[in-house]
This record gives structure tokens, sequence and C-alpha cells, in this order.
């Protein structure tokens, strides 16, 4: 761009440019991108601050460079109207380059308050500031074992470590698992807990008599963020637990069309990721897990025979045996196995039947 004899100046373009923004500082040492584009708009890793979000050279540039021209063009037509043309153009670059840098100030100084979510979906803030605070903690409290929840952000461990080292002086870990199953909870044993919504979940949970809150660190607008806490279950806890194991391994049951437009009836075992339904829908991205059943069963009534050359499964690394279990139309009771080794990577475990068998009820059980 021309100077100051009838077009925009180049140096007030930078400024302004930029200054919706704050500018991460890239260390290449210690800064590491995750998947993310330095100029895109995203969440990256930044080495002396954790995780930051930023809107720079990206999404918006196209209506910032029309903007930039459509100034060029008014300005330039200015310039051969007016006699004071350079003290207007000079004005004008002035106050553009002082706004841009309010803006950037602005930024650096409240930028953490522009955005009200500070969970995984949000700024995932705390990156920095939890690991101070678990070292303070760990000094006025060096007999204490940390257990931290790691769903307020991304790669939590990676944050852990960068910050900490290795081996780590916290666990990563939630305490669904000490509300999915009854375990000691040892008096030294502390809960770090984030976001705010898991810590109201475990308030008005009835399996926890006592939640005493140690400490706490708030986020950039004042609401708590992390939660320092101890936990002691309620003297009904074991009877709550029992009756919840037993509603668990009771199987779903469902009607869906099946074999040919065939309304069968369906009996799996709990599930915690995915639907049964994944199973026979030939989409290898689709896929179940068992909440906790070893082994997976799935059993199915056809009110009409049905022919079954074979079964196949995907599945993961774990050494698996697949069994397949079904009565015929004449009433005889067949079972077929298949074993697979531990592997690293998917893969499709086949039982094939003798002939092409007639059959009403088929089951089939998946054991890591």
């Amino acid at each position: 761009m021309k100077g100051l004899g009838g077009h925009l100046p180049g140096s007030s373009f930078p400024p302004l440019y930029w200054g919706a923004c704050e500018k991460p500082e890239r260390d290449q040492k210690d800064s590491l991108s995750l998947g993310g584009d330095r100029f895109s708009g995203r969440t990256v890793w930044r080495g002396n601050g954790g995780y930051q979000h930023y809107t720079g050279f990206g999404d918006e540039s196209p209506l910032c460079l029309m903007i930039f021209l459509g100034f060029d063009c008014v300005l330039g037509w200015m310039g051969g109207k007016f006699a004071i043309r350079k003290a207007v153009l000079a004005g004008l670059a002035g106050s553009l380059f002082l706004f841009s840098l309010w803006m950037c100030v602005d930024a650096v100084q409240n930028g953490a308050l522009w955005y009200p979510d500070y969970s995984l979906y949000g700024m995932q803030w705390g990156g920095c500031e939890i690991n101070e605070k678990i070292e303070s903690f760990l000094e006025e409290n060096p007999d204490a074992e940390l257990t931290l929840s790691p769903s307020w952000a991304n790669n939590t461990d990676i944050i852990m470590r960068f910050f900490l080292g290795d081996p780590l002086p916290v666990t990563l870990g939630t305490t669904l698992e000490y509300d999915l199953y009854y375990r000691e909870i040892r008096p030294e044993q502390v809960f770090i807990i984030a976001p705010p919504e898991e810590f109201e979940a475990l308030a008005q949970n009835p399996k926890f008599e006592e939640i005493q809150v140690l400490d706490t660190l708030p986020w950039p607008d004042g609401r708590t963020g992390f939660y320092f806490v101890k936990l002691k279950y309620s003297p009904d806890a074991e009877e709550i637990f029992a009756e919840e194991l037993l509603e668990r391994q009771q199987p779903v049951e469902l009607d869906f069309d099946l074999m040919g437009g065939q309304r069968v009836r369906v009996s799996h075992s709990r599930l915690d990721m995915g639907t049964v339904a994944s199973v026979f829908d030939g989409n290898r991205a689709t896929l179940i897990r068992s909440l906790e059943a070893n082994p997976l069963m799935i059993s199915i009534d056809f009110p009409e025979a049905v022919a079954l050359e074979g079964a196949t499964v995907l599945v993961g690394a774990p050494a698996t045996q697949f069994t397949v279990a079904i009565v015929t139309e004449e009433g005889d009771a067949l079972t077929f196995m298949e074993k697979v080794e531990v592997s690293d990577v998917v893969r499709a475990v086949s039982v094939d039947l003798e002939s092409n068998i007639q059959l009403n009820s088929y089951r089939s059980g998946s054991k890591a």
C-alpha cells in the first residue's frame, strides 16, 4: 500500500487486523499444535499457558480484506476532492491505530471473559492455573492423594505432564467409578472435580452422605470451576449399589425389523455405547460396547424360521471368544465357537455353520 499520498497506510493494517485477538507467543520448544491451524481461530496448545482459543488470520480474512479495499477506494476518491486529504488520512490512520490498540489491550486483559463456557466444549480453561493450585495444595497437605477429573479438557494427561512432570503427583479419574461400584474411600483421598455440573450431580447423589469442600479454584468470571473435595458414602449406599447391580444384570429387550422385514424380539446385555441396531446395519463405523457384562450377549427370537449360513462380528484388540447358539426349526440346539488372539487392529471373527440351517432362535456372545 502507498503512504499518505492518497491510500491507507500499510502500517495501520496489522494492528487493526490482529486487534480482535490475543496473538499467542510461539515457542518452538514448548508449543505443540493439536490438530488446529495456527491461523484458523481454533483451540491450540500453548506451552506457557495451556489451551487458548483465538480468532486470527482465518475464516474472517476475506471480509477483512474487502473492508480494507473499500476503505482504500473511498480514501483514493477523497484524495482528489479535498485539499486537506493528508490531514484527514493521517487522522483516520491514527484513529484506526488507536482503536486496534485498544482492542488488543482489551483482548489481553479481558479475553478470558469473552466466552462464558470454560469447560470441555468451550475454552478448556485452567491448564496452568489448576497445576499451580495442585502444587500449593500438596505443599499444605503432603499426605493427600489427589484424583483429578479429566473431563474439563482434551488430552488432560498431556497438560498435566507438561506442568507437573512424569510421574504425575495426581491420578486422573472421575467419581463415576465410585458411583458405579462400592469402593473403599480412604481418608487421605481428595477428588478434584470439574466442571461444576459434575459436583452438582455428586451433591444430589444419595450414595454420598458427606461432601467436604477443602478448596476451590474459580474461573475468570468468578464462578467456581474446580472443587477439591473429600467424599464419604451414606449408610444406605451398599443397599443402593446392590439394587442397581441387580437392575443392570437384567437384559434389555426391544423389537425391530430384521431379516427380510421380520419383526423380531432382541434381548441383549446393557450397553454404555451405541445401540444394538448398530450390530446389524452393516456399517463398520458404528459399534456397541457393553456396560460391564462379559460376555456380551445378544439373543434374537424369530417369529418365522430363517436360513442362516454363518455369523460374523468385528471385535477390538483383546483376545475374544465368539459363540453362536441356535435353535433349529426342528427344535435342535446347536452351538458353534471361534476364538481369536490379541491383536492391534479391529478384525472380523466368523462362525461358519455346517450347512444352511433353518432356525427360530439365535443367540450370540463375545467374551474378552
